[in-house]
């Protein structure tokens, strides 16, 4: 199975124990609420299905296997049918270590453009808060979400924002560094988009560095390089000539 996202460590023990039915009701609720607006994070939890799925139906298919030599040997010999066993017992858990080494391979091997993005992306701290006017009050408790990284309930509270006829650089900002926080590059670079358009905004500078971040988890060095070129980053150059030996 070939896979293009890149799962954690902590994802993939959480799905994994959602998929079990072992989370909590209050985590098992949190993460649902987060699988109907994330999908990247549907995709990460079908291909962990997946792989679960691929580990019991090989173990089943060798127990079948060695439940059908049982019956066709002879019935009365005990000990050749605990050999059998044993031996249906030592495949099924080679099968479980080779499916194992191949999900640390898939799963946890990172490419060299998510290994950069990881050792020079810092999240943005946010703004502050007054939580005192209901005009933006949504954005305000959205912002304390993304102040603690709960990124998801962020974009839940920005995303009826977003679709006014004007949003602000800032809330588009700050959207883009809310999917960015969630590994979900993609998004992140649309938002990000409209606010280094933008030769008024207080954000531009700061969008332009995080545009080549997220391009560099992509492996797009190239469209990488674009942003970095009018990038005002203390740690531009260091990143430029890691670009140029690729």
């Amino acid at each position: 199975m070939k896979t293009n996202q890149h799962i954690t460590q902590e994802e993939l023990e959480i799905l994994e124990s959602y998929l079990m039915d072992r989370l909590k009701p209050e985590e098992k609720v949190d993460l649902e609420s987060r699988l109907q607006v994330d999908v990247l994070l549907q995709e990460k939890l079908a291909e962990v299905k997946g792989l679960i799925g691929g580990m019991e139906e090989a173990v089943l298919r060798e127990k079948m296997k060695g439940f059908q030599e049982g019956f066709s040997s002879n019935p009365n010999n005990g000990i050749r049918g605990n050999q059998r066993w044993i031996r249906v017992l030592a495949i099924a858990a080679s099968v479980i270590i080779l499916l194992g080494v191949m999900l640390w391979i898939h799963v946890f091997s990172e490419t060299q453009g998510q290994k950069v993005f990881h050792a020079y992306f810092e999240q943005d701290p946010g703004v502050p808060t007054t939580m005192s006017s209901t005009d933006t009050y949504a954005f305000d408790r959205g912002m304390v979400d993304f102040k603690i990284g709960n990124y998801t309930s962020a974009i839940t509270l920005w995303q009826p924002l977003i679709n006014k006829d004007s949003p602000s650089d800032t809330l588009n900002y700050f959207m883009g560094m809310a999917h960015l926080g969630l590994g979900e590059s993609s998004e992140a670079i649309l938002f990000l988009e409209r606010v280094e358009s933008l030769e008024d905004s207080k954000f531009q500078r700061d969008a332009i560095w995080y545009l080549a971040l997220a391009h560099i988890k992509h492996g797009d060095f190239s469209s990488a390089k674009r942003y970095l070129v009018d990038a005002e980053h203390h740690r531009k150059e260091e990143l430029m000539e890691i670009i140029d030996a690729k």
